[in-house]
Order: C-alpha cells, then sequence, then structure tokens
C-alpha cells in the first residue's frame, strides 16, 4: 500500500483536493477492507490513525522533521481520523469520508 503513497502523484503538481479524493478512492477502501468484522483494540485504532496521519502528511509533503500537530493536518486535509469512520460501534456500516 506505501508503494503507491511513494508513486509521483503525491510529489506532482496535482491540487490538494484531487490528491485527497485520490487517497479517499484507492486507499482507505484497501486499508479498511472488511473492517466491519475486526475486533478493535484501542492499539489497532492506534495503528490505523498513525497510518493515516502518515499518509495525509505524505500527500501535503509535511518533511519528517518538521514538528506539525495532527490537529493542524487534519484542519489543512479536512479529513476525520479513519478510527471515527470505521471503529465506532454505533454506526451501521456507514463510512462518510471528506473529500
Amino acid at each position: 500500500m506505501s508503494d503507491i503513497l511513494l508513486a509521483g502523484y503525491w510529489r506532482s503538481s496535482i491540487s490538494l483536493v484531487t490528491k485527497l479524493r485520490l487517497y479517499s478512492v484507492y486507499i482507505l477502501p484497501v486499508l479498511l477492507y472488511g473492517s466491519d468484522t475486526w475486533s478493535v483494540t484501542e492499539a489497532s485504532r492506534q495503528r490505523l490513525d498513525a497510518f493515516d496521519q502518515w499518509c495525509l502528511c505524505r500527500i501535503l509533503r509535511v518533511p519528517y522533521t518538521a514538528h506539525v500537530t495532527n490537529v493542524s493536518v487534519r484542519s489543512q486535509t479536512d479529513q476525520p481520523p479513519v478510527s471515527s469512520c470505521c471503529c465506532n460501534s454505533d454506526r451501521q456500516n456507514e463510512v462518510t469520508l471528506n473529500t
């Protein structure tokens, strides 16, 4: 999955909106496949959110050495954490992601 992120798409001059749509269409479905049957622990929620955050930082071209908060990345991309979309027991198979 990370091979897609290393491709030239994220470093190209494609607009941020288009990159986020590509992320929502191609990467998130693969990441969340079968998530309705997972027994989700706090550790797995954190790992999902960490991968999601890593992807969003790659899309925004945030270097590893930059001290950028998760909140600022979320506000720039207007994306909710993945764990809030897929891992809530009170939601019935409804995933809504902002693009």
